[in-house]
C-alpha cells in the first residue's frame, strides 16, 4: 500500500491519458463519467493500476486460482480497512475507493 500512497500527491499528476480502450472498459463496468473519475486518472499511480485492471479483462485473465482470488480478497480487505482508518472525510479515501470499485468489477 504505500507504494499506492506515495503516489497520490500533486506531482504524480501526469499529462498523458489512458487509452480508449481503458475508458470503454470503465463504461462497460460501470464507473459513470464525470469530474471525479477524470481526475481520478490523471494521477499516475490511478493510471497505472487502472490500465492494468482493464487489460487483465481485456484479455480475459480473471483469477481463477484460489492464490489469485485470496490475494484480490486480501487487496480488497486492506482498501476498506484503510479507508475506515482515514475516515470519509480525507481525500485520500476517495483514490482508494475507486481502486476497491475497480478491484470489486475486475473480479
Amino acid at each position: 500500500m504505500s507504494c499506492i500512497i506515495n503516489g497520490l500527491k500533486d506531482e504524480a499528476r501526469t499529462s498523458t491519458g489512458v487509452s480508449s480502450i481503458v475508458y470503454r472498459w470503465l463504461d462497460e463496468i460501470g464507473i459513470p463519467k464525470g469530474r471525479g473519475r477524470k481526475s481520478k486518472l490523471r494521477n499516475g499511480r490511478i493510471q497505472q493500476l487502472t490500465e492494468t485492471l482493464a487489460m487483465f479483462d481485456r484479455m480475459g485473465c480473471r483469477p481463477t486460482s484460489k492464490e489469485s482470488i485470496a490475494r484480490l480478497s486480501d487487496l480488497r480487505e486492506r482498501l476498506d480497512d484503510a479507508c475506515g482508518r482515514y475516515g470519509n472525510q480525507n481525500a485520500f479515501v476517495l483514490y482508494l475507493g475507486f481502486l476497491s470499485r475497480l478491484t470489486d468489477k475486475a473480479t
